[in-house]
């Protein structure tokens, strides 16, 4: 932004002055107390060896008011001449209008140059003490992160060989079970086929002793009904006896005699 002093009039195309420096009039408050201006004490570098100022570069500023005056009142007169003598008055102004302000504000902008280079330095340092801190706790957590990841690594790895050690040990648990279950099921099969052969040649054994007893009892009726066959073959009847009590016996169960004790005829 170009520096523009103050005390400058400045005027428009007819000469007639626009605006100008005023002097402060306001009145200081003597019951105020004043404030204190800080000084900076470090040093400004170059401002303090600086050379003292010739008197030739000081511009007083009346002269370079009336010389704007005169320009543009030439430029009025002759607008064509007068654009060469104002282009070459107004690049001498800028350039006293430079040299009023390295005067005046040299040192204080040297100074604020300097201020704002240590605050760049300042700030790229925290820029960088930033970076290495948010590097540091980036490192730090992810040191953290990969131990917690190792940690549940670990305790799944663990946890994995003990889910198979139960798995193993049910299994071999279930094997001796179903082991168990096989010799007991193929001892009840044993005892079963030994029970079953027992009650077979028990019942074989009763079938033969049955069959032996009907065979002698069968025998011994035989013999008795040989015995009586020969009895009732030497103890004969006649055969009149015979029809005479059948005849008897008949006329009895035509009577319808009951209670009667049975009398044999005489032989």
């Amino acid at each position: 932004m170009a520096f523009r002093p103050r005390n400058l009039a400045q005027f428009n195309h007819k000469g007639e002055h626009l605006m100008a420096h005023k002097p402060n009039t306001t009145i200081s408050d003597t019951n105020q107390p004043e404030k204190t201006r800080v000084v900076s004490a470090k040093p400004l570098g170059d401002s303090q060896g600086k050379k003292p100022v010739h008197r030739s570069a000081k511009i007083n500023t009346g002269v370079l008011d009336r010389r704007l005056r005169v320009a543009e009142a030439s430029l009025q007169d002759d607008p064509n001449a007068g654009n060469q003598d104002f282009s070459e008055g107004i690049a001498a102004s800028l350039g006293n209008v430079d040299k009023i302000r390295d005067i005046l504000f040299g040192g204080q902008m040297r100074d604020y140059d300097k201020r704002f280079k240590r605050l760049e330095e300042r700030f790229n340092q925290e820029n960088m003490h930033f970076r290495e801190d948010m590097f540091q706790r980036l490192k730090v957590l992810e040191e953290r992160m990969d131990g917690e990841i190792d940690s549940l690594s670990e305790k799944a790895k663990m946890e994995r060989q003990e889910r198979l050690s139960t798995i193993a040990d049910l299994e071999h648990e279930i094997k001796g079970l179903k082991n168990e279950l096989n010799n007991r099921i193929t001892q009840l099969d044993d005892q079963f086929s030994k029970d079953l052969k027992n009650l077979r040649q028990q019942t074989h054994n009763k079938i033969q002793e049955l069959a032996l007893q009907m065979r002698q009892q069968n025998d011994s009726v035989v013999g008795l009904l040989n015995q009586e066959v020969a009895l009732l073959q030497e103890e004969k009847v006649n055969r009149a006896d015979l029809a005479s009590f059948f005849n008897e016996l008949a006329m009895r169960l035509q009577r319808g005699f009951e209670g009667t004790p049975f009398e044999e005829s005489p032989e």
